[in-house]
């Protein structure tokens, strides 16, 4: 009877195999809404190797929901892993140790690491101030910033005033007026 080889991931297993570009809400969660959830994605070049660093995140960090590779290859043999974590304050600091300590798997310095929020659109280095102020870090901002009606995007990308949903009250327009907006 053959045993299954179990092999544990040894320091730079994953040299060169995994990308150190990081994006981040660039795809949907699978453990709930946008608003909760946070999704990392990272480019690995083969299956193999992306099966091997989902498996390292799941049993590494207890702070992940979920770990997952890409159905099937992009180009060239690459696959995607995602990551999914709370969407909360503490998801910084959480993202940076997990980052930290991929350097002895993939032997790229956390400083070389870059991230792009797909809302964003460019790349930035991956450090706390640039997550802090880029990324929604709880549900309120998520929602804050990203929750609009559909003709309210549409108005917003065009670079028009999107209307007030406050009722109208004396109170609301003696604000307004105080405020010099009416």
């Amino acid at each position: 009877m053959t045993q299954p080889l179990n092999e544990n991931l040894k320091k730079h297993d994953l040299i060169d195999l995994v990308s150190h570009r990081v994006h981040i809400d660039e795809y949907r969660s699978k453990m709930g809404s946008d608003a909760d959830v946070i999704v990392l994605s990272f480019k690995v070049n083969g299956k193999e190797p992306g099966l091997d660093l989902v498996d390292f995140i799941e049993k590494a960090y207890p702070f992940v929901l979920d770990a997952d590779i890409s159905s099937g290859e992009l180009d060239d043999g690459e696959y995607l892993v995602f990551v999914e974590l709370e969407r909360r304050s503490k998801v910084v600091e959480q993202l940076l140790k997990m980052i930290s300590e991929l350097k002895n798997l993939v032997n790229i310095e956390a400083s070389d690491f870059v991230f792009k929020y797909t809302k964003d659109g460019k790349y930035a280095p991956l450090n706390f101030n640039e997550l802090s102020k880029t990324v929604p870090l709880t549900p309120r901002e998520y929602r804050d910033k990203y929750d609009h009606e559909p003709l309210d995007e549409m108005r917003i990308a065009a670079g028009l005033k999107v209307p007030s949903r406050v009722k109208k009250n004396k109170f609301t327009e003696s604000l307004q007026i105080a405020a010099g907006i009416k």
